[in-house]
């Protein structure tokens, strides 16, 4: 029966021992790694009350979405020329609803904003 050794650095079955230098940076460029997206934050959306909202659907679409009350106001008010600042002037919705109707209709793809200097 051969004699074995131990090995520097590895302590029992499979573990390596932390105490490496080597071995804690990579460890702690692992755990950055991991947590890097729970702490940068997203980009903002990026637009304006001077923005001019554009409806790039059909009706046909525009029907298949199932809209809340306010988001469809809102969308009923889009009219091509107008920015979101008078746009929101002719609704009943706060700016906060406002917003968010301005964001679902973004994600959903019903509407796309020009920045104001593009009309």
């Amino acid at each position: 029966m051969r004699a074995t050794r131990p090995v520097s650095g590895v302590r029992g079955a499979g573990s390596v021992d932390p105490s490496s230098s080597a071995l804690r940076a990579q460890h702690q460029a692992e755990i950055d790694a991991l947590l890097f997206g729970t702490i940068v934050q997203p980009p903002a959306l990026g637009f304006s009350l001077a923005s001019i909202p554009l409806v790039v659907v059909d009706d046909t679409a525009l029907d298949a979405l199932s809209l809340d009350a306010r988001t469809s106001d809102l969308l009923r008010a889009i009219d091509g020329e107008s920015n979101l600042e008078a746009i929101i002037a002719q609704t009943d919705l706060t700016d906060r609803e406002a917003m968010g109707a301005v964001e679902a209709l973004l994600a959903l793809g019903a509407i796309r904003l020009l920045p104001p200097n593009e009309r």
